[in-house]
């Protein structure tokens, strides 16, 4: 693996508690790099660290869009998507402000993934996405009052797919079933179903993680659950 690889990987496995601190590492990392070598993916990977930065430190979304337009672009202007551009827009959806495109977005990339279905992430690239959508579909149920039935639907929908995925090909993934019971629970207002994602959350070894737990925390409260 060479050192383009590595920044790369170090990126995508950023995960858990301290994640701001992590990215600011990576951004370290690849500011570094990027002195000496002249690479338009790492660039492009620095920029999406920006805005990641940018929205664990004020939430604004249309300040992290900034450092990701010209990823956007990149992306729009191509006919297909290689594996790395996959997971790249997974990573910058959340700057999208409009839901339908969000949705049709995470569908092109879904139907771009079949032509990876003998690569070896490619079962968690699609879980990731799906799940993925499903939070940012979550949030924005919360606070756009035009949010529909049919999108609605299409949670439910993603949820039994997350759930199905882990069946069929026997991941046995308590932190997908978790999260994707979580996410039911919440749309249906079930505390037995919540808790039922508590449990596989906490048993999946992501018991401690923060970050999860305020987003889950937000979401109960809002929707004024008791668990």
């Amino acid at each position: 693996m060479n050192e383009k690889e590595k920044l790369i990987k170090s990126f995508f496995d950023i995960r858990g508690n301290e994640q701001n601190k992590k990215l600011k590492r990576c951004k370290d990392e690849l500011e570094r790099f990027l002195v000496k070598n002249n690479d338009s993916d790492l660039t492009d990977l620095l920029n999406l660290v920006n805005a990641l930065i940018t929205y664990y430190e004020n939430s604004d979304k249309e300040e992290a869009r900034r450092w990701v337009i010209d990823i956007w672009d990149k992306l729009n202007s191509k006919p297909n998507f290689s594996l790395y551009d996959i997971r790249l827009l997974n990573y910058i959806l959340f700057t999208e402000p409009d839901i339908e495109k969000l949705v049709e977005y995470v569908d092109y990339a879904l139907e771009q993934l079949e032509i990876y279905k003998f690569h070896e992430d490619y079962i968690r690239v699609k879980v990731a996405l799906k799940l993925n959508l499903l939070n940012l579909l979550l949030e924005a149920k919360f606070f756009n009052e035009q949010f529909n039935d049919e999108l609605t639907a299409k949670m439910f929908e993603v949820i039994e797919e997350v759930i199905a995925l882990n069946l069929t090909h026997q991941l046995n993934n308590k932190y997908y079933i978790g999260l994707a019971n979580m996410y039911k629970g919440i749309l249906l207002k079930n505390k037995n179903t919540i808790y039922v994602g508590f449990i596989l959350l906490e048993s999946s070894g992501h018991k401690d993680d923060n970050d999860l737990q305020d987003l889950i925390k937000m979401y109960v409260q809002k929707y004024n659950i008791v668990v």
